[in-house]
């Protein structure tokens, strides 16, 4: 739409819209988040660190299609195909490219990777947040007992048993100890 607005409107004409744009009073409506401020972290560093799509999730292209991967995280994480034409492929991949003089904000404040989980207790202060109590740690038997109702220390043959860890297996095929004590 920008492209087709210039091309009608001369750089005089088009500094009068800016100009009359500017002086708008403009109104943003903004809804509360649908989660907690953890969540939303990392939501927006997920999505600000990375280009808009890397090639090994390009499966297909020709004249008439791109196929590719994309990881739905509203449907539980699932990763799913999508066929698009190659004109709103380009679209949406250039919708992704910042205009020049902009910069990515992945090396740069709060979610910066270095200092993300560092500032997290600080973000949550500031806005007087109490996190839920997930941050309980539980050992991964008891948490796989809690999400699937499957003891996995119990014998899996007379169901009665509890299963100790004894040693540590060295692997042949590299340095990695297995701990199994």
């Amino acid at each position: 739409m920008p492209d087709q607005l210039t091309e009608k409107l001369n750089a005089h004409e088009f500094d009068q819209l800016l100009n009359e744009l500017i002086k708008q009073e403009w109104v943003v409506y903004a809804k509360p988040p649908f989660t907690d401020p953890e969540n939303l972290l990392n939501y927006l560093g997920r999505y600000t660190h990375k280009i808009a799509i890397s090639n090994h999730r390009i499966l297909a292209c020709d004249e008439e299609s791109v196929t590719f991967k994309w990881r739905d995280y509203a449907d539980h994480n699932k990763e799913k195909i999508m066929k698009l034409k190659p004109e709103e492929f380009i679209r949406r991949f250039l919708s992704h490219v910042l205009p020049d003089g902009f910069m990515r904000i992945r090396s740069f404040g709060f979610l910066a990777n270095a200092c993300k989980a560092n500032k997290i207790p600080a973000l949550q202060e500031q806005l007087k947040y109490v996190p839920t109590d997930r941050t309980e740690q539980k050992d991964i038997a008891t948490r796989l007992l809690e999400l699937t109702g499957k003891d996995i220390t119990r014998c899996p043959y007379c169901l009665q048993g509890t299963l100790k860890r004894i040693g540590k297996i060295p692997s042949k095929f590299s340095n990695t100890v297995f701990d199994t004590s």
